[in-house]
């Protein structure tokens, strides 16, 4: 009975499910995400975006670090460069919906940081050789 009604409904609502993608990735694909699920006719992400990590991810910048991209709900993607023989290098990208540091601060608009006092003590503390 399940199977006949989705059958039945398919053409006017989404015909697959997941609960695997995030409700941005959803919204990105146009899906509709509901109850921890997103339902949707195709995952297939729109050709500006990126697809990384099982996700949808409308922006990509490579400033970002690993810290600040988690800070903000993006995916922190790690490449190890290994054509130096003496050195290796480590770089990434973060992919993310929005700048969003609602938890946290924003530094020279690159950096999300969730502990004000901790980063000023740290700081302070460097400069001048005193304890805080």
């Amino acid at each position: 009975m399940m199977m006949m009604m989705m059958i039945l409904f398919c053409p006017l609502l989404y015909c697959r499910r997941s609960d695997i993608y995030t409700p941005e990735s959803c919204e990105n694909f146009g899906g509709f995400h509901v109850d921890g699920r997103c339902y949707y006719n195709s995952s297939h992400c729109p050709a500006s975006y990126h697809s990384i990590n099982a996700q949808c991810y409308q922006r990509s910048d490579a400033r970002y670090s690993s810290s600040t991209c988690r800070r903000i709900g993006g995916y922190y993607h790690s490449d190890d460069d290994r054509s130096s023989n003496t050195s290796t290098t480590r770089a990434g990208t973060c992919y993310y919906n929005t700048f969003n540091c609602s938890a946290g601060f924003v530094v020279d608009q690159i950096a999300c940081y969730v502990n004000r006092s901790a980063t000023y003590r740290y700081q302070r503390s460097e400069l001048t050789g005193i304890q805080m």
